[in-house]
């Protein structure tokens, strides 16, 4: 008996003299841990009931559970991001890490656009509501909702890439902007998928995308269909993976045909090949 409340004591003095944290030490892994300009990452955090915090070059990650001890979060490079290491910062009460994102440089292509001249140089009227568009888009970017997605994304239609990400755009010979999504090429009629299950919270008709959907897909993730001809769900539906939301059309600010796909992370453009790319 006294052999047994001797160990039982040591035990309990080594249980206290152990660090606090040891025994809720939480793993996090970046997905990939090496991204381009523009790319799109996800941090795992897992072996931890307590769902962490994590700030990435000044702002806060949005987590979610993916699982039994589990959290994911998602964030995304600037454009105009310098190449190089960065470090993101993860903790709970009991623990905390610092992981190194490498970003690469990346030499986007620039295109010459000709467009209509009342599509490049807007008049008072057209500046008035392009402005009131972007503002409202704003502040659907600024409010995270709790996630909706569902397993990996997809492409929303199958075609040959137009205009790939990134692209810096000269139009009628001024340069005027940076290509935020990819151009998929596709027939008038045909129809656009939802790349993941989410929320309608547009559909409408813009002055550059023409008829527009915005689906959220939860923790700041939102992807955006435009140039459509049809609307194939309204504003409140929640469509899941592979649900047809639209139709392909050349609508808004277009030359022909094709769907212009956008991905945004917040309030960050990021090119959606990226996130295609990862396993969830």
């Amino acid at each position: 008996m006294r052999k047994f409340l001797s160990a039982f004591i040591i035990a309990l003095l080594l249980a206290a003299l152990s660090p606090a944290g040891a025994a809720h030490a939480f793993e996090a892994e970046l997905r990939p841990a090496e991204v381009r300009q523009g790319d799109v990452f996800a941090l795992t955090v897992t072996g931890t009931q307590e769902q962490p915090d994590a700030v990435f070059m000044g702002s806060w990650l949005i987590f979610a559970p993916c699982g039994q001890d589990c959290y994911i979060a998602f964030g995304a490079i600037g454009v105009d991001t310098g190449p190089g290491e960065y470090l993101l910062d993860i903790a709970t009460d009991a623990d905390r890490k610092r992981l190194r994102l490498n970003v690469k440089k990346v030499d986007f292509p620039v295109s010459n656009i000709t467009l209509q001249p009342d599509k490049v140089t807007l008049n008072a009227k057209d500046e008035k509501r392009a402005d009131n568009e972007a503002a409202m888009l704003r502040a659907i970017w600024a409010k995270p909702t709790e996630r909706l997605w569902d397993g990996e994304f997809k492409i929303p239609i199958k075609g040959g890439f137009s205009t790939v990400f990134g692209v810096r755009r000269l139009m009628n010979g001024v340069k005027k902007s940076i290509h935020s999504g990819i151009d998929i090429r596709g027939s008038s009629g045909s129809p656009v998928q939802a790349s993941n299950r989410g929320r309608v919270v547009v559909a409408a008709d813009m002055f550059f995308g023409g008829l527009t959907v915005v689906l959220d897909h939860g923790q700041g993730l939102y992807t955006v269909y435009m140039h459509l001809s049809k609307f194939r769900a309204a504003v409140g539906d929640v469509v899941a993976r592979g649900d047809v939301i639209a139709e392909v059309g050349s609508t808004g600010r277009s030359t022909g045909p094709h769907l212009h796909f956008t991905l945004k992370v917040g309030a960050n453009s990021a090119n959606p090949l990226s996130l295609l790319k990862i396993k969830l």
